[in-house]
């Protein structure tokens, strides 16, 4: 049998995090693997990147909250 949520101590809003933050992490590095090859200096590529990284954690945080609660209301409980 598959085991609750309450079991695995996962639940819609720790995944929310878990995504958000992956998110922000391959915005991170891709910023600053894309700025360096462009000949920019590592200390604008890691700003620009951090930057960018925290934009990523915020935007999508927003929008896997959303996505849940549009769910809520489609899928019954």
């Amino acid at each position: 049998m598959g085991r609750s949520r309450a079991a695995t101590h996962e639940t819609p809003y720790s995944q929310v995090i878990i995504s958000a933050v992956l998110a922000g992490a391959v915005a991170l590095v891709v910023s600053i693997v894309t700025l360096v090859g462009r000949g920019e200096t590592m200390v604008d590529a890691m700003a620009t990147g951090m930057a960018a990284g925290a934009g990523a954690v915020a935007i999508s945080a927003v929008l896997l909250l959303a996505m849940y609660q549009l769910l809520s209301y489609v899928r019954p409980r």
